[in-house]
């Protein structure tokens, strides 16, 4: 079963008729382009004026962190030369200062020890060099990069190697993502669930485990771990193989929305790879003020659990960071927030798995 969270696509629409659209889903790639310098673009859309600049961690600043973690002190002593992964990367809330939520200035980090068979999160301030350490019992949803690992195991499959190699298999990533991911890290080998469809009909659609400690395939009775199901059709359309943006990619701008001279909105919103929370929490708005007032301090979506189709694979709790692509016409203001000229279009108006932008899209209907 292939994982595909669409109803976080809804849009979240102000009074003023100013809409904000994100989708999500569960494929992952590498993070857009830096955002070098702050953004700020003043959008004349009458009657309203629109102006979003950016604010909290710059893309430059999460990628420099992201490089020197595994080259730190407390985290090389910590490895010992073990073989290793840097799974995640997040931001932490920014402190509440006079009611307001402040940019984020920290960061936390999950990595997996192949090695030792276990996991740890890397703790810091974006201003310093010093990293906490402390060992977790949890295990991280898999990267991009780790799912791509796994598949170039199972390249050297007997059954489903040469297929992958000439592209008469393909593999997407299945939910659950991993095989005994409920379990605590080192209790059970980290093993990573990857669906094959061949092209061909000559075997049937199967989920397999790559079992990143052994290096070894793990197949299934029924063609699929007991929570899982390898029925392409049971639970959402076929991917259309376009990439996602994964977690700890930056994207928070403070909107100010105006007529007339007036502000009416001024609040902060978080592209979903850039929101709080244990599994993200989707769009997410912060700061919340109209016509001066605050009206909402935080508004997001911390714990979503979905119960999928016939329930074959759940209820599950999904994660709410990673973002698919969706159509919106218009112009990028900043790396992951696009001022649309025409209202964007999810999986739910489209009806298709494509799209040419990944984020947050603006729109502003022009109504009073």
């Amino acid at each position: 079963m292939q994982r595909r969270l669409y109803v976080l696509a809804t849009v979240f629409t102000l009074v003023s008729g100013f809409m904000l659209a994100p989708l999500t889903s569960n494929k992952v790639t590498a993070s857009d382009k830096p955002d070098l310098k702050p953004a700020r673009l003043v959008a004349r859309q009458e009657p309203h004026d629109i102006t979003i600049t950016s604010w909290g961690p710059t893309q430059e600043m999460i990628d420099k962190v992201k490089e020197s973690l595994p080259k730190r002190p407390a985290v090389r002593a910590y490895l010992k030369g073990a073989q290793f992964r840097l799974i995640s990367f997040e931001l932490l809330d920014g402190a509440k200062v006079n009611g307001n939520i402040m940019p984020s200035d920290s960061y936390r980090a999950w990595f997996f020890d192949y090695t030792n068979n276990r996991a740890f999160i890397a703790t810091g301030r974006f201003d310093s060099a010093e990293v906490i350490i402390e060992p977790t019992a949890v295990q991280p949803e898999p990267s991009e990069e780790e799912f791509q690992a796994a598949v170039e195991m199972l390249s050297k499959d007997a059954k489903a190697g040469a297929g992958l190699r000439s592209q008469n298999v393909t593999a997407y990533p299945p939910m659950p993502p991993l095989v005994n991911g409920s379990l605590a890290a080192g209790k059970v080998d980290r093993t990573i669930a990857v669906g094959l469809r061949y092209k061909d009909d000559s075997n049937s659609p199967e989920i397999v485990g790559v079992n990143m400690i052994r290096q070894s395939i793990t197949r299934f009775a029924n063609n699929a771990p007991p929570a899982s199901t390898s029925a392409i059709t049971a639970c959402a359309p076929n991917s259309a193989n376009q990439s996602t943006t994964p977690r700890g990619t930056a994207g928070s701008f403070n909107v100010v929305i105006s007529r007339a001279g007036t502000q009416i909105w001024n609040f902060i919103v978080i592209r979903p790879s850039a929101s709080s929370g244990t599994r993200a929490s989707g769009i997410e708005v912060q700061n919340v003020n109209y016509l001066g007032k605050r009206v909402l301090t935080r508004g997001h979506v911390p714990i979503l659990n979905v119960q999928y189709d016939r329930n074959l694979c759940g209820p599950y709790r999904d994660w709410n960071y990673q973002e698919d692509n969706f159509t919106a016409v218009g112009t990028d203001v900043a790396p992951g927030i696009r001022m649309c000229t025409s209202p964007p279009q999810t999986i739910l108006e489209s009806g298709t798995d494509s799209g040419n932008f990944r984020g947050v899209a603006v729109w502003d209907d022009r109504e009073r």
